[in-house]
């Protein structure tokens, strides 16, 4: 048994010059597939919708306003995820 060589992980080998493995293949028509569906979701929904904000009443379309609540939940919960006061430090 001091003849044999200890199981390694398997690492996978770099893809040639060109090529691109299935993984990557798939993510790209996956992003593809939901830009696709997004952009048809907010055409559909273009109608302006009235926002009463601070008293004043503000028309904004209908997917704008989804897309930018959307980004500024992420930009939200990047910053809590990144400096959270309650965590404690070694």
């Amino acid at each position: 048994m001091s003849g044999e060589e200890p199981d390694l992980p398997a690492i996978a080998e770099p893809t040639p010059e060109g090529k691109t493995s299935l993984l990557a293949k798939l993510r790209i028509g996956a992003l593809l597939v939901t830009a696709a569906v997004v952009l048809i979701i907010a055409t559909l929904n273009w109608k302006p919708v009235p926002i009463d904000l601070m008293g004043q009443e503000i028309n904004v379309s209908l997917s704008l306003l989804v897309i930018v609540t959307f980004f500024c939940g992420i930009i939200i919960g990047f910053l809590l995820s990144r400096f959270r006061p309650w965590r404690k430090h070694d």
